[in-house]
C-alpha cells in the first residue's frame, strides 16, 4: 500500500472518478480548449451578452447562461451529478444556437463544444483517459497537429 500518497484510497484509483471531479475536469476541458487558430472555442460562452448590449438576446434566450455562472456552481457543489452539469452545457449551446445565425462563428463553436463536451463526457464516464488539448507534462500548451486533427 502506498503510505506516502496522501491522495484518494487506492482502490479508487484511475477507474472511475466521483461526479464533482468529473464535471470538474469536462469544465477545465471545454474551458481550455483552443480551436486551429489559437483562439478559445469557449470565447464567446464565458459571460453572456450584457442586457445592456444586447436586448434581444433577452427577448429570444428565456435561461441565460455563461460559463462563469457554470464555474460558480461547480465551485459551490451545485451539481449533484453530470446530468445537471450537461443540462447547463446544453443549455448554454442551445442559447447561443437560438440567438446566433447558423453561419456565425458562435453558432458553429456551440455546436463544436457540445461535440467536445460529448466525447470527453462519455470517455470521463466510462473511465477512459482521452488527450486532451492541455498537456499536463510538459507545461506548455500544446499545438501539435495532433490535437487539431479530429476537429476538422
Amino acid at each position: 500500500v502506498e503510505l506516502s500518497n496522501p491522495g484518494p484510497p487506492p482502490s479508487r484509483k484511475k477507474k472511475k472518478l466521483e461526479p464533482s471531479e468529473i464535471c470538474q475536469q469536462l469544465y477545465d476541458i471545454i474551458r481550455s480548449y483552443k480551436k486551429e487558430d489559437g483562439t478559445l472555442l469557449c470565447d464567446s460562452f464565458i459571460r453572456a451578452p450584457k442586457r445592456r448590449q444586447e436586448p434581444q438576446y433577452y427577448e429570444v434566450v428565456s435561461q441565460p447562461i455563461d460559463l462563469l455562472r457554470v464555474q460558480q456552481k461547480l465551485k459551490t457543489d451545485t451539481y449533484e451529478d453530470i446530468e445537471e452539469l450537461t443540462a447547463d452545457i446544453e443549455l448554454l449551446v442551445n442559447n447561443a444556437k437560438a440567438f446566433y445565425k447558423h453561419d456565425s462563428e458562435e453558432y458553429k463553436d456551440a455546436i463544436e463544444l457540445w461535440k467536445l463536451y460529448g466525447k470527453h463526457r462519455n470517455a470521463l464516464e466510462s473511465g477512459e483517459e482521452l488527450k486532451t488539448p492541455k498537456s499536463s507534462r510538459n507545461g506548455s500548451s500544446s499545438r501539435r497537429s495532433d490535437v487539431a486533427e479530429d476537429v476538422s
